[in-house]
């Protein structure tokens, strides 16, 4: 019997969908509403339960939207399936991976308000490793363990080393040397700043010997850049150069 004679004999409610194959790929594509919602957990139980080999998947996810449903998913299944004690220690290696920096920064919030929910009336010991500081921004730093690659070892670095990571605004959680030891801009950017210091260094305070075309491209270069700390300093030191006030 075929996957599609064996579904559509499942219910009557699929008689009014039109399952549909390709002829280059062995799978097939079914609507999912209310309506076919206990179809499918007929569907799941038989696959859970019996010897019969097929596979489920998701179509047009994002990796984000992905990442999220297997990590619920499978708490899910798994507080469904086992019996635990009163208490539940549960690892979760980096679950924040391919989330938009907004869903990391509710990812803490999303795991304390829903993992209750799947272990009723058990206290749960939470353990997850991050590289988030939207993460971290939610933990005491006395629930925090800092870890730093040394010689190819990871190494425990003392939390007193760092401040308060709790509410911590998340541009002081970048600044802070153990996340970004290199600053805060992207390092081709950081490139090019620094060329562009050295051009406005190089350049001969005689404004006649420096060509109108010159100046501009090397204004616009300044103008584009995004801090205004970086930008201001820069347009100084240019206008100086050209002896152009400001």
């Amino acid at each position: 019997t075929s996957i599609k004679e064996f579904i559509s004999t499942l219910d009557e409610e699929f008689d009014s969908f039109n399952i549909s194959n390709t002829s280059y790929s062995n799978y097939y594509l079914l609507p999912l509403n209310d309506k076919v919602s206990e179809t499918l957990k007929k569907i799941f139980k038989i696959w859970l339960n019996t010897d019969f080999i097929f596979t489920f998947s998701w179509q047009n996810l994002s990796a984000g939207e992905a990442a999220l449903l297997n990590l619920f998913s499978k708490v899910k299944s798994i507080s469904a399936e086992r019996s635990f004690g009163s208490t539940i220690w549960l690892l979760i290696d980096e679950g924040e991976l391919y989330l938009h920096p907004e869903w990391q920064r509710t990812f803490f919030y999303n795991l304390h308000k829903y993992l209750p929910l799947f272990f009723k009336h058990k206290k749960i010991q939470l353990f997850f490793t991050s590289h988030s500081p939207f993460v971290i921004s939610d933990l005491p730093k006395e629930n925090i363990i800092f870890l730093e690659k040394i010689d190819g070892l990871c190494k425990v670095v003392p939390s007193s080393h760092f401040k308060e990571t709790f509410g911590a605004n998340i541009h002081e959680l970048f600044a802070n040397s153990f996340i970004l030891k290199n600053g805060l801009i992207g390092e081709f950017a950081k490139m090019k700043i620094s060329e562009l210091i050295s051009e406005i260094n190089n350049l001969n305070p005689d404004i006649k010997s420096i060509a109108s075309g010159d100046k501009s491209i090397i204004r616009k270069r300044i103008e584009i850049i995004g801090e205004p700390v970086i930008k201001n300093k820069l347009l100084n030191d240019y206008f100086k150069k050209t002896q152009v006030e400001e």
